[in-house]
Order: C-alpha cells, then structure tokens, then sequence
C-alpha cells in the first residue's frame, strides 16, 4: 500500500512539474484516498515541497480538504511531531483513543469493549509512541490536532 502510495505522490509532482496542474491534483487526490484509510503522513513529508504546494492548492480547490489539511498540518509541525507520525493508528487504537478524549478509565474501556484492562494499558502505551505523548491528555489533544479523534 504504501509503494502504491509513493508512486501516485511521484506522479502528482511529475505532472506539476509538467504544469498540468489538474492531473497534478487527480494524482493527489487519489493518493489521500489511499493514505487515509491508514492515516499515512510520512509519505507526503518525504514527497517535500511539491506536495506541500499541491495540498495547498488541493485545500482551495476544495478536494479531499479534511485529509488534505491534516497532512498541511504535519508539514507545519516541529520535526519530533513529524517523526511520531510514522506509524498510523490502528482501527482499535483510533478506538481508545476516542474512548480516552471521552474521559473512560481504562477500566471503564475495558468494559465497553470487552477486553482486558491490562490490553487496554498495552494499547495506551502504543498510542503515547505513536502520538509521542507523555499522558492521556496529550494523547487526545494531538490525536485532535490530528484530526483522529
């Protein structure tokens, strides 16, 4: 998924390059169908500029916008921000994390989902890497400026 991903970045900024700004854009719009799903940034930042500037005009043209700006966001943010983006949520940890923004104990969690509170605590711990948090708070406040939540 992530090569397909790759290949249709390198098509969007080999058509801008080529001034055909609405293949560009197609190219674009059909890679953010593939990142979402999985919530894959990294490749968009590796891509650099270019897509920086097709997002942009991706945003003002009002395709994809919702994804298109979170992506935006990951290129304003500070580098330790961007390294935490590496790996995308799960399904379930997208999950906890919105059962953690709604204020549930890890007990309460693991009630709702029926699961081990213990399990609950592991997936915790997963997010605060991925999310490069240090507590539930930071958790869901990043998870929010990242559109996850």
């Amino acid at each position: 998924m992530v090569q397909m991903l790759e290949a249709t970045l390198l098509q969007a900024v080999a058509r801008r390059q080529q001034r055909n700004t609405s293949q560009a854009l197609q190219s674009l719009a059909r890679a953010i169908d593939l990142a979402e799903p999985e919530g894959y940034v990294q490749p968009f930042l590796k891509a650099g500029e270019p897509v920086e500037k097709l997002l942009r005009q991706a945003i003002a043209q009002d395709i994809q916008t919702a994804y298109a700006q979170k992506v935006l966001w990951a290129f304003r943010s500070p580098a330790g921000e961007r390294e935490s983006m590496v790996e995308p949520l799960t399904e379930r940890e997208r999950q906890i994390l919105r059962l953690l923004a709604a204020g549930l104990s890890s007990t309460e969690i693991a009630g709702e989902l029926v699961i081990a509170v213990s399990t609950v605590r592991s997936y915790i711990k997963v997010l605060y890497r991925k999310l490069d948090a240090h507590g539930r708070d930071q958790a869901v406040d990043k998870g929010r400026h990242m559109g996850l939540i």
